[in-house]
Formats: C-alpha cells, structure tokens, sequence
C-alpha cells in the first residue's frame, strides 16, 4: 500500500508545474472562503485565561503554549510568531493566498539527489491563505475536488498579545482522515507550520516563491524549488523577536 500511495504521489508531484498554474489561475477568480470546518477555538480565551496571560513575561507565555501543545496524542502543534513577523505573513497572505510546499516524510527512501527521489521522500501540499487561518490540503486532492477539497490540516492564529507582548500564537490541528489517503504526523506538521511561517514572513523567500507562483506562474518551477532551496535550512531556528 506504500508503495502505491507513494506513487500515486509522486506522478502527481512530476505534474505540479501544470497544476500551479492551474491553481494560480483560479485564485484570480474564486473567493477562497471556504465552508470547511475549523477545529481549533476561534478565540484566545477560549483557550486560556487573556488576563492571566497578560500578567506573564513573552518568554513565559511561550513556554505555556508549547507545553500545553506538548501531548503528541492531541495531534496538536503549536509556534509562536513575533507581532512584526505576523504582520509581514498577513499582508503576503492577502496578496498571494496560495502556494505548494513539500513536507518531508518522517520515513523518507532512501538518499537520492535526484528530482525523482526528492519527491518520494515528500507529500506535496497545497496552501490556502484565510488569515488568521491556513488550510492545507493534498495536491492530489486538490488536483481533483479544488477548493472543496477537504484539508487534513489547519492553522489558527491569536493576535491578543501583539499589542502588550509582541507576540502572536500559532495552533495547528491535525485533522482525522477517515477514508485512505495522506495523513500528517505532529513532526510533519510542525515542519510544515514553520516552512509556511518561513515563506510567508521572509521577504527573500516570499518574493523568490510564492510571490512568483502567484502572480508569474509560468516562471515558476517546482523542480527548483526542491533543488535550490535548501529545506533542512528553513527549519533552523530564527532570531525571534517576540521575547
């Protein structure tokens, strides 16, 4: 079974310069509000306690929201942005509210350099920007059902404390996957969550990728995203300025 999904994944991963263009295209003429369902709270104090919050330190309430994010069993991720980060996210958000990211796998083939065994090594993932909410979605599925799609991973985002702390929380849900297809591990979605924070918040990274995919998709190449960028440098913790 393995072996066919990996397949069936990667025929779809050699056919992705089509199928961004294709998604670029509609993005121009779909409103992206979807009617899919959001698991996580829509509210902070839904959560946690604003106010008891607002009496802690930015490194303290860090420190509360990864533990409480701690239990893998939860299928729960969770980061913490800075205000100015989240701001630069939201406003490349808005002007370019898709793209398509690898994830790697937590159980990758074997080591091979070649475009072919970079892609079956990873799920390929597409991005719908609804800030303070990210969808993610399959390729394949959303090869075959588009925006209908249902996603197998959402993102929230709780801007209380930028104004006192400076700082915006990220919950991430890994959301159930009933019938056969990709499912998402917490390491796996983490990684994804933070490639996304990355790509949308780094100027250079915004403008070479997902500004290009958006607005001049026939420049754009998927094979050189996976060649020329170097993904196990995006994971590397950046300078945050929330604490």
């Amino acid at each position: 079974m393995a072996s066919i999904l990996l397949s069936r994944v990667s025929q779809s991963c050699l056919q992705l310069p089509s199928a961004i263009r294709t998604v670029s295209a509609n993005i121009l003429y779909r409103n992206l509000i979807t009617g899919h369902s959001i698991s996580s709270p829509k509210q902070l104090e839904e959560v946690m306690k604003v106010d008891m919050l607002e009496k802690e330190s930015p490194e303290q309430i860090r420190n509360i929201w990864t533990q409480y994010h701690a239990d893998e069993k939860q299928m729960r991720v969770s980061d913490v942005l800075s205000a100015q980060d989240f701001a630069m996210m939201s406003l490349n958000a808005a002007k370019s509210p898709m793209f398509v990211l690898p994830v790697k796998k937590d159980a990758p083939s074997p080591k091979d350099d070649t475009v072919a065994g970079k892609l079956s090594g990873s799920l390929s993932v597409v991005l719908q920007m609804q800030m303070p909410y990210v969808l993610f979605t399959p390729l394949l599925d959303f090869q075959q059902m588009g925006t209908d799609a249902t996603p197998f991973f959402t993102t929230v985002y709780y801007s209380e404390l930028s104004e006192s702390k400076g700082m915006v929380l990220c919950r991430g849900d890994i959301l159930a996957r009933p019938s056969a297809g990709e499912a998402l591990s917490t390491t796996e979605a983490n990684n994804l969550m933070k490639l996304t924070h990355r790509f949308y918040s780094d100027p250079e990274l915004y403008t070479k990728w997902v500004h290009c995919m958006n607005h001049n998709p026939v420049a754009f190449s998927y094979e050189d995203l996976l060649n020329e960028v170097e993904i196990e440098s995006i994971f590397k913790p950046k300078e945050n300025t929330a604490v």
